[in-house]
């Protein structure tokens, strides 16, 4: 498995911002004390479909919130001048570079690592939208933002919501032939925006690679362009060629599909030798867990290796890598084992650690999430599931002990409203737990629960207070 690192932040600024002839205007403005992006709808784009391309442009952004998605800060109205009618505008972080910029920066041929890093991170942007039903159809390097942390889609003016049995804003249809970027856009685009599907992104996020690796757009699909891909493209051909197919169903079917195809790729030292991929410790990991939620759980294996090699100081990071809305489905999916063998490096990374005492309530609030989620899976299952009991007794003996330890009486809470709801399974796993704790830790939690009775039933509360 590849290694990953934390990548530095580019030296240049982006001293420009978009092209002010284009669909809306983008410009630097000072936003609660930051330099931000405003986007603001352009006057030659006023008419009303503009309008309504652009109030859905900001309602998709407010709708899907990923660390690869532009985040939308604020939006409103504004007037362009007296006579006008208010028009929409959102303002948003402002990136470094566009995608278009970054390749001019750190052309395929001198640092191919730091262009695979970004294109890892916008497949995953790919598989979060397409997980949400939303299709972007206008993928190209000018609508991927390059950020200190990493890549992010942005320009979602075309976006659409692939659920057809859903009306609403998402649902509009532009038909104007030139609502698509040629030389980027799937050969169905070409014929009207309905046609398009997560696959047509796809194609897109192909011709994306293909451009940056030769310096060239793709042809048109079929035997001619497969023949030159496999005469120029190496390992990467076959990918390509799939991405590239004409054909929606001959292609990855959606973000997440092409992330795991791509990751095997180019994290596998057979293929692409000793590359050392530069992804964010924080962000990167975090929407690896959405991704081995949503149907692709061998993206934990790439979750866990990245873990691994971090240092130190990134492993406490780990409450801040996991999304708490993707626990249940780790704590019950297939690989749980990978994610629990992380989490136990982690309490022992962690509890090792000088800085124990700063990071024992966010620990609290991390293990309380997994055990939620354990006792909910346990309450459903028709039989013994002892890994998992195992797993919350370990959690909640090791915040105890640590709470105790560092005289941190929110840690203490953390482990209190583990077993605050009661039921008969809860109590039993708690019953086990005090038969094991240590007397100074059993009467200083005894201590916790007489000042934060508020959250403890009777019986949990009886049996921390007396053995």
């Amino acid at each position: 498995m590849q290694s990953f690192t934390v990548f530095a932040r580019p030296g240049e600024t982006l001293t420009t911002i978009g092209d002010p002839s284009g669909f809306g205007t983008v410009e630097s403005v000072n936003f609660d004390g930051s330099i931000c992006a405003r986007k603001r709808l352009s006057p030659h784009s006023i008419e009303a479909e503009g309008i309504e391309r652009f109030n859905r442009e900001i309602e998709t952004l407010k709708r899907i919130r990923s660390p690869y998605i532009v985040n939308i800060l604020h939006h409103g109205e504004y007037k362009f001048d007296p006579s006008c009618n208010p028009l929409p505008f959102y303002i948003m972080p402002l990136a470094e570079y566009s995608f278009r910029e970054y390749i001019s920066n750190y052309p395929w041929s001198q640092e191919p690592e730091k262009l695979i890093a970004r294109l890892c991170e916008t497949a995953l942007a790919l598989g979060y939208m397409h997980s949400r039903e939303v299709v972007h159809r206008d993928l190209k390097p000018e609508n991927i933002l390059i950020f200190e942390r990493g890549a992010c889609l942005c320009d979602f003016g075309l976006a659409k919501n692939m659920n057809a049995n859903t009306t609403g804003a998402f649902e509009t249809n532009f038909q104007s032939p030139v609502l698509h970027t040629p030389g980027f856009s799937a050969p169905e685009q070409k014929f009207g925006l309905e046609n398009c599907g997560s696959p047509s992104d796809v194609y897109s996020f192909g011709c994306v690679l293909y451009r940056i690796m030769s310096g060239e757009l793709p042809g048109i699909p079929g035997r001619e362009l497969n023949s030159e891909i496999d005469r120029r493209f190496g390992v990467f051909a076959d990918f390509l060629k799939k991405c590239l197919s004409y054909e929606q169903s001959d292609r990855y079917q959606d973000g997440y599909e092409l992330a795991e195809a791509f990751f095997q790729l180019v994290l596998n030292p057979s293929i692409v030798g000793s590359m050392t991929i530069q992804v964010d410790p924080e962000y990167f990991p975090c929407s690896l867990s959405d991704a081995a939620v949503h149907g692709y759980p061998s993206m934990l294996d790439t979750w866990t290796a990245m873990y691994f090699s971090l240092s130190l100081e990134l492993k406490t990071r780990l409450p801040y890598m996991v999304d708490n809305s993707n626990i249940l489905a780790l704590v019950s999916g297939a690989k749980r084992s990978n994610f629990f063998s992380v989490v136990k490096d982690f309490t022992d990374v962690i509890f090792k650690s000088n800085e124990t005492w700063a990071f024992v309530d966010v620990v609290g609030q991390f293990f309380r999430s997994i055990t939620d989620a354990a006792f909910v899976l346990l309450g459903k299952s028709t039989v013994r599931d002892i890994e998992l009991e195992q797993m919350v007794i370990f959690l909640s003996q090791s915040l105890a002990v640590q709470a105790h330890h560092n005289n941190r009486f929110d840690g203490g809470r953390e482990f209190i409203r583990m077993f605050s709801q009661g039921g008969e399974l809860r109590r039993e796993i708690l019953t086990k737990v005090v038969a094991q704790m240590n007397p100074a830790v059993y009467n200083w939690l005894g201590e916790e629960v007489n000042v934060n009775l508020m959250y403890v039933d009777n019986d949990v509360a009886n049996m921390l207070k007396l053995r």
